[in-house]
């Protein structure tokens, strides 16, 4: 199974290329952000919402308590693995990858297929993609269960564990997970 992954160009490399040009977003901000006004205030509920738990676990990252989360959740973490049934060539997500621990496992039953791990805490994304250097089918992402930096109809395969309960909304994370399954 080949999996392509297309990497844009940052800004700065733009600008060299054509010299003179800027970069201009939607919005109007340099750096692409949206003014506050022009999110819908329920979007903007569950954006505070997802900044709060990003603060919240890069402090755990930096702390040291999310390595504690392992060996909480690996007993559970293993059985569900084992009765997912996976397949060498599986795309799986998981969501809420932490430091990448269970991405790894995942990794290793699924050696043709494709491991991707999102969450919102950019300092554990970092800490994933340090601890998983030698794993060649994993990727770490930032995002949310309510927005998936992902096409449609992708993994065949997706696992979450406890996280669930910090979704801002269950519905809105179900609906994008069912967006980024691939169907059968």
């Amino acid at each position: 199974m080949q999996v392509n992954l297309h990497i844009f160009p940052s800004r700065e490399k733009c600008r060299q290329d054509r010299p003179g040009a800027s970069v201009v977003s939607m919005s109007g901000y340099p750096d692409g952000r949206n003014h506050p006004s022009m999110i819908p205030p329920s979007q903007q509920e569950r954006l505070q919402h997802e900044e709060r738990l990003r603060r919240r676990f890069n402090h755990w990252a930096t702390s040291g308590q999310i390595a504690e989360m392992e060996t909480w959740h690996a007993p559970v973490t293993k059985q569900l693995i084992d009765r997912m049934d996976l397949q060498s060539d599986d795309r799986i997500l998981e969501i809420g990858c932490g430091d990448g621990w269970a991405a790894r496992l995942l990794s290793v039953r699924a050696p043709e297929g494709a491991v991707v791990g999102i969450d919102l805490a950019d300092e554990l994304i970092a800490a994933a993609r340090a601890r998983s250097i030698d794993c060649h089918n994993v990727l770490f992402v930032p995002g949310s269960a309510e927005e998936i930096p992902w096409a449609e109809d992708y993994f065949t395969r997706v696992l979450s564990i406890e996280s669930a309960y910090y979704w801002h909304s269950p519905e809105s994370a179900v609906r994008e997970i069912f967006r980024v399954a691939a169907w059968g």
